[in-house]
């Protein structure tokens, strides 16, 4: 290396990296429903490991999807509607933890403005 191309790369300053914190989930959030695939490796993968109980965790996965890429969209179809039920069930949820969430702030609102009334 030449030694200008030394001498440019010791004048720029070092990147400070700095980690980034994720928002602390509530136990009380609702998990995503899942994939097709999930449903399917749920579904197949205690078949797998009676039949091969010898198979590495990386290796059942890799089978996994090995026998996910090998089903039909006949076959898939299975799963797509169970997700999509799944999906559905979710979005009920959703929709119906954000009308308590709502309706919470709503009380406490009312309950403020009583206190605020006796003052």
């Amino acid at each position: 290396m030449p030694p200008r191309a030394k001498k440019a790369a010791a004048d720029k300053p070092k990147k400070t990296t700095e980690r980034k914190t994720r928002k602390k989930k509530s136990p009380t959030d609702l998990k995503k429903p899942p994939t097709a695939f999930i449903l399917f490796s749920q579904e197949t993968r205690p078949i797998l490991k009676a039949e091969q109980p010898d198979l590495t965790f990386g290796q059942v996965g890799k089978e996994l999807g090995a026998q996910w890429k090998a089903l039909s969209d006949k076959e898939k179809e299975k799963y797509k509607a169970m997700e999509q039920q799944e999906k559905s069930k979710y979005e009920a949820k959703l929709a119906s933890s954000k009308s308590k969430a709502g309706d919470d702030d709503d009380e406490e609102e009312e309950n403020e403005e009583e206190e605020d009334d006796e003052e």
